[in-house]
Parts: structure tokens; C-alpha cells; sequence
């Protein structure tokens, strides 16, 4: 005869709601969101954290979809962005990231390459006294 195993399951709302205190070890699944909290025999419902990972496929709407870090033991999805964007931080966003054109994030690379220039003399001076590229160049090998 076959065994079946089966977890405590139940929507979020109705979790939160009645606030059960599972068993320790005990498994209860949030069905509507795919997220679980393990028991440990004395802490209620809401105020035990989440387990790591998300269970089952349902957070996950498109290709490209990220699972982000809202806050402690929290998650959220990010929608893939568009075409030819990239992530960038941001710290006014909830989840940190947001999806940017490319060509807002290129400027980082124009930034650099001024602040080389200006660094940097187009001819510099050696102690030798000579100056430009080049100058007297030895190499021992």
C-alpha cells in the first residue's frame, strides 16, 4: 500500500488569520504564494519567518523574471525589463533595482574616460627632460 504525504496548506490571508502555532518541524505552505514557514513548536504563525526559497512555479509570470530581497525574510518579483535594458541600483526602488535603458547607464563610461583625460597630460614630462610619448625607452629582458 502506498503512502501519501501531505503539508499543512492554506491561503496567506487565512495562515494570518487564524495563526496557528505549528508543531516543530511541522510544514505549512501559503498555497496562493508558494512560500512556507516551518514550525518550531511555540512561535505563532505570524510570528515565525519564511522559509528560504519559494515553493512551486506560481511567483514566476514571465522569462526573465526576478526574485528580489524586499526586507527581512521578504521577496518580490521584478518583471523582466525591456529590450536592450540593463539592472541598475537604486536604492528608492522597493526591491533596490530597477531596469534602466543602456544608454543612461553608458554615461559611467564617458565619466571615466573625461576624468582619464584630465588625469592624465596628452604630453607628459619625464625626468630625463624629454617629453611626449617615447622619450628614451630601455627594456632588459
Amino acid at each position: 500500500m502506498a503512502s501519501i504525504i501531505q503539508f499543512r496548506r492554506d491561503t496567506a490571508s487565512n495562515w494570518t488569520s487564524n495563526n496557528p502555532t505549528l508543531a516543530d518541524g511541522e510544514l505549512g505552505i501559503e498555497s496562493d504564494t508558494g512560500t512556507y514557514k516551518i514550525g518550531d513548536g511555540s512561535t505563532a504563525w505570524t510570528s515565525l519567518g519564511y522559509g528560504i526559497g519559494v515553493l512551486g512555479t506560481g511567483f514566476i509570470d514571465a522569462k526573465g523574471d526576478l526574485i528580489l530581497g524586499t526586507a527581512d525574510n521578504t521577496v518580490s518579483r521584478l518583471a523582466v525589463g525591456s529590450n536592450g535594458q540593463v539592472l541598475v541600483a537604486d536604492s528608492s526602488a522597493t526591491t533596490g533595482v530597477k531596469w534602466s535603458s543602456s544608454d543612461a547607464s553608458n554615461n559611467w563610461h564617458t565619466a571615466v574616460k573625461l576624468a582619464s583625460a584630465a588625469a592624465l597630460p596628452n604630453s607628459p614630462t619625464y625626468s630625463n627632460g624629454s617629453s611626449g610619448v617615447g622619450g628614451n625607452s630601455y627594456f632588459w629582458f
